[in-house]
């Protein structure tokens, strides 16, 4: 018999690359909860969720109808003035005009689409009675906590991603807005589920508030799976005594992805670097050519995603993981002791870790000794070879790192009697 049922409301729509919300949904009804998840369809062709039990309803929000019209007539309504013959200033005036109208429409469109979410999900949810409601990041705390407020349901609040005040320019109104409306409803929530304690001081420092918190690190679910997979070296017709480095994740500026792929270039012929994207991409997109460029022969692209479940083949079949996150991205990429979910995947697949220095991640990866830490990325090569010198040690030791600090469960189970514990 179900306990009750739990309302997820996630703005972002990348369910697919989520473990966090995968595994905890797989978990919350493992104990006997129904969930319902309130999301959109992504404009990024991530890879698709996967099977949940039938206790999961997932809803997905439509788009408000208004977008092309407000965007098309501001292009139309000011086409014909910026090319008529008027005075060069007053032609400029006109130019400005527009784009101040063009910012103007995304904000305009930005509020709406947080209208038509919160819209939705009040339609969705008004004739069913619930246990709690999650709000995942910015936009689905607030939309949760506008709703409890009429039907009187108590709060978590999950934070995947972190963003300050500063980052916002004062023009972008609309985000500043959105960043004080989650300071506001961040001090109504019963428990703060977040990856680490560094992000939570980081947040709550950041929205001024003091709440009970429950660290969930962004990790896999279940033990080691000590699997002996060659899903690269098949799909890439490598040797089998090729050794293969892995960067699983977006490929992006925010991760250096660039940057690895210039040391991997003066690799040995022995090793090879396999990029593989969360997401579908162009092999044209300008960035990826570069890193092809740039890292010659010794790197490949993956760029097709993969059903969740199949992630443990891709993993298992690397011998080395590889990730580096840029510190000047601010605190949501610097910050990544408990919030890397590619780390948590090397360790579960036993492959040991090869990382930018950053806080948090030192003293883990040097505590279990499952990897290295380099201060700069022309350390790596050599890194590698002292991993692959000692290899067994460093990969022993990385699947007992996984176990004991970052498998979801341990974590997770904490937050499923917190739920059971409310007093509705």
């Amino acid at each position: 018999m179900a306990k009750g049922t739990i309302a997820i409301f996630f703005w972002d729509g990348w369910l697919g690359v989520a473990p966090s919300l995968i595994n905890a949904i797989r978990l919350l009804t493992e104990a006997g909860y129904k969930v319902d998840i309130i999301t959109r369809h992504s404009k990024t062709e991530f890879a698709k969720f996967p099977h949940f039990s039938s206790g999961v309803r997932i809803l997905f929000c439509p788009s408000p109808k208004t977008q092309s019209i407000v965007i098309n007539n501001i292009g139309s309504s000011l086409g014909d003035i910026s090319k008529s013959n008027i005075i060069v200033i007053l032609k400029m005036f006109f130019q400005f005009l527009k784009r101040v109208l063009q910012k103007l429409s995304g904000q305009i469109l930005f509020i709406a689409e947080r209208l038509q979410f919160l819209k939705f999900s009040y339609n969705s949810l008004k004739y069913r009675k619930y246990h709690c409601f999650v709000g995942v990041d910015k936009e689905g705390l607030i939309i949760a906590t506008i709703i409890s407020f009429f039907v009187k349901i108590p709060v978590f609040y999950w934070s995947l991603e972190i963003c300050f005040l500063n980052e916002f320019k004062f023009i972008d109104w609309d985000k500043r807005l959105v960043k004080h409306l989650e300071r506001i409803c961040h001090r109504k929530v019963q428990l703060t589920i977040i990856q680490d304690k560094q992000r939570a001081k980081a947040l709550m420092d950041e929205n001024r508030v003091k709440s009970r918190v429950a660290i969930v690190p962004n990790a896999p679910l279940g033990r080691s799976p000590k699997l002996s997979s060659n899903y690269f070296q098949c799909k890439f017709n490598l040797p089998d005594f090729q050794r293969i480095i892995l960067h699983m994740g977006w490929i992006s500026e925010n991760f250096l992805s660039l940057e690895i792929a210039k040391v991997a270039s003066k690799w040995p012929d022995t090793w090879t670097l396999i990029f593989h994207e969360r997401a579908r991409r162009d092999p044209s997109d300008p960035y990826l050519r570069n890193i092809q460029k740039e890292g010659g022969n010794h790197v490949l692209l993956s760029l097709d995603p993969v059903p969740f479940d199949e992630l443990d083949l891709l993993y298992s079949s690397g011998h080395i993981g590889i990730f580096a996150y840029n510190s000047n991205s601010g605190p949501n990429f610097s910050l990544m002791a408990g919030a890397s979910g590619k780390l948590a995947h090397y360790l579960k697949c036993g492959l040991p870790v090869i990382c930018l220095t950053l806080p948090g991640l030192n003293e883990i990866i040097c505590k279990y000794q499952c990897g290295l830490v380099v201060e700069d990325l022309l350390e790596v090569t050599r890194a590698i070879e002292i991993i692959f010198n000692n290899y067994d040690f460093y990969k022993a030791n990385a699947v007992k790192c996984y176990e004991e600090i970052y498998e979801f469960s341990r974590h997770f189970n904490q937050v499923i009697k917190d739920i059971e514990n409310l007093n509705i």
